[in-house]
């Protein structure tokens, strides 16, 4: 996968190549002084076992405990009851893990009380909190919390690097959480704001990734082709915020860091778009003067992680175009007759893809089945009207970034705070150093019941 190519202006593109040995990766980042907090948001069942093998997260969790150049690991709990977030609580424990452990259990009676709270005030007509459950609700109080630390520690924002994977990757190795971390490590003028991950997705038997091989990328082609001759199309930037997403390696990747600046920023929305309503925001955020603000890094010669069914990857696609649409839509209106246009310039374009991927795959010793390929394509293209429905019907909209919560509620991520600890989510051992290592009046009677007043 290793290629010199720059595709886009804005994005800096990083392959790995054989001299990135983990030593080398590794010292980039033990030698930064910025801090680092890795997000990991995930549900219970990535901790129960499946079929006798371990669990995923079983396998992250050695790995990290090899990685103290991190110095908070801050996991958001969904899909909870409190038996099993003792469960979780007391295997985070056993890990052993040399970074400060932060667990926010979403479900639980603290953080659900703080976030109710929270929504009771409003902003433009949106409350302060998001209430559906999701992975972008998981991620939104991660990153409130994540906040909470830079201002408790005292780090600017700019120094501080936030890093995000999914839990669910059956092929983690250190490699990969260092790499997220390094672009920003390395970088002394504070120039990078956002580092995308990327990777081949492949098995022992078959290549994996149908959503980015045969949806994403036919899609975007297809979109620009069918509206490229739109006056509004090519003038009011969309052209541009187009091809900025087709030259991602891997769009939808869920591993990802950010600057804290940048973070604070970011409004989250709490669907399937989130990935890629995170690039429209940080293209929105930089511009063609800053060579590497924005890194695509690729993080893996091989990933792979637990598997959606055709039904959840239609609705993960409806969501995703639905989103695209929306974005386009700002500056140049889709009609039906265009998404039809599209949807057959996309099943053109990706049942082409599904005989390419075939050849890719037999010719590294991978069986292919490009019928059931084809197949997922159809399946694809019919979602696109569905989406155009959704998005005249009217999208939800994000949740707020923490920039504008902390405006409106300015104690906020102060009392999601108090409700983990109160919730027992931070170990014991890592209470008073989070608020200061030197700081004496951490461990002065008292200080911790002040804390949870």
């Amino acid at each position: 996968m290793t290629t010199l190519k720059q595709s886009h202006r804005r994005i800096t593109q990083v392959p790995i190549m054989e001299t990135a040995t983990l030593d080398i990766v590794k010292s980039h980042v033990e030698n930064s002084d910025k801090m680092k907090v890795l997000v990991l948001p995930a549900l219970y069942r990535e901790f129960q076992k499946s079929d006798g093998a371990q669990s995923a997260m079983e396998g992250i969790l050695p790995v990290l405990k090899n990685a103290d150049y991190i110095d908070h690991i801050v996991l958001g709990l969904d899909g909870a009851n409190k038996d099993q977030y003792q469960e979780v609580l007391s295997l985070m424990k056993k890990a052993d893990l040399p970074q400060k452990l932060h667990v926010l259990w979403n479900d639980g009676p603290e953080i659900a009380n703080w976030r109710e709270s929270l929504a009771s005030q409003d902003h433009d007509n949106r409350p302060l909190a998001p209430n559906k459950k999701g992975k972008g609700r998981n991620v939104w109080g991660c990153a409130g919390y994540a906040k909470a630390l830079m201002e408790q520690e005292g780090v600017a924002p700019e120094n501080t690097i936030i890093a995000m994977h999914d839990t669910d990757i059956v092929t983690y190795d250190e490699f990969l959480v260092a790499r997220l971390f390094q672009p920003m490590s390395l970088d002394q003028d504070n120039e990078t704001k956002y580092v995308k991950g990327n990777y081949p997705r492949y098995t022992d038997e078959k290549l994996n990734g149908r959503v980015t091989r045969l949806f994403g990328p036919p899609l975007i082609d297809a979109l620009a082709r069918s509206i490229q001759d739109n006056p509004e199309y090519n003038t009011s930037g969309t052209r541009e915020l187009v091809h900025f997403f087709r030259s991602f390696q891997y769009m939808f990747s869920g591993e990802m860091a950010f600057s804290g600046d940048m973070l604070n920023d970011i409004e989250l929305p709490n669907d399937y778009s989130m990935e890629i309503r995170i690039l429209e925001q940080v293209y929105s955020a930089t511009n063609d003067t800053m060579p590497n603000a924005i890194m695509d890094v690729q993080l893996a010669n091989r990933y792979d992680h637990h598997h959606q069914g055709m039904d959840g990857l239609e609705e993960m696609t409806t969501q995703i175009a639905a989103a695209l649409f929306d974005i386009v839509n700002k500056k140049v209106e889709l009609t039906a007759f265009d998404v039809n246009t599209i949807a057959n310039k996309y099943a053109n374009r990706g049942e082409l893809l599904a005989k390419k991927f075939g050849r890719v795959a037999e010719m590294n010793g991978l069986s292919s089945n490009v019928d059931k390929e084809e197949k997922s394509v159809v399946t694809f293209s019919k979602t696109l009207l569905k989406a155009l429905e959704r998005v005249e019907a009217g999208l939800e909209k994000p949740s707020h970034s923490w920039s504008m919560i902390s405006h409106v509620a300015p104690d906020a991520t102060t009392n999601l705070y108090k409700a983990v600890l109160r919730s027992g989510g931070i170990l014991e051992k890592d209470i008073a150093t989070v608020h200061g290592a030197n700081d004496n009046t951490a461990n002065a009677p008292g200080f911790i019941s002040k804390l949870t007043r």
